[in-house]
């Protein structure tokens, strides 16, 4: 493991097998679906065409007043399950 003043430090034993199982245990480029992908993807699976709103009611139902970060999620989020026309997502 490179460490900040460029010494590589050596672990020996089960913590090396650990780290080693660690690093091969997922692929750090491949896409992941986050909590807000997951509640649009079941609010459209749920709904078909829903509104913006819906979609937010879906990824945040805590909350009665959204911020403008969570409009932005569900603008970044919406776009690998749905197509936007109008106002309108509609199911890919």
């Amino acid at each position: 493991m490179q460490i900040a003043n460029q010494r590589v430090r050596v672990e020996r034993g089960w913590r090396q097998r650990s780290i080693a199982r660690a690093r091969t245990s997922f692929i750090a480029s491949k896409p992941r679906e986050g909590r807000v992908m997951r509640a649009c993807r079941r609010a459209l699976i749920a709904a078909g065409a829903v509104e913006t709103r819906t979609l937010l009611e879906w990824a945040y139902p805590q909350l009665k007043q959204f911020e403008c970060w969570h409009y932005k999620s569900i603008y970044r989020a919406a776009p690998r399950y749905a197509v936007k026309v109008g106002r309108v997502w509609l199911p890919r």
